[in-house]
């Protein structure tokens, strides 16, 4: 039982390691920029955007009302 208190604190280590905190990114295709950060009062343009460069794993990515097209916004969703 010697390497137990050893397991134990290492289970307590890595339990420690934060996760990602999960977020909400918004998108806006009238109002938005994509150089905004991609909050509520600052929404991107593209959900494009939003996912290559902003989302990760476990977001949540909320869209306006709005015409999401490559002659609108720019956005190609193939």
């Amino acid at each position: 039982m010697s390497g137990s208190p050893l397991r134990a604190l290492l289970a307590l280590a890595l339990g420690a390691v934060p996760a990602f905190a999960q977020q909400n990114l918004y998108v806006d295709p009238v109002n938005g920029s994509d150089f905004n950060p991609g909050t509520a009062a600052q929404p991107v343009k593209s959900v494009i955007y939003a996912l290559r460069f902003l989302a990760n794993d476990g977001d949540t990515i909320h869209c306006a009302p709005g015409r999401y097209s490559p002659t609108s916004n720019g956005e190609f969703l193939d």
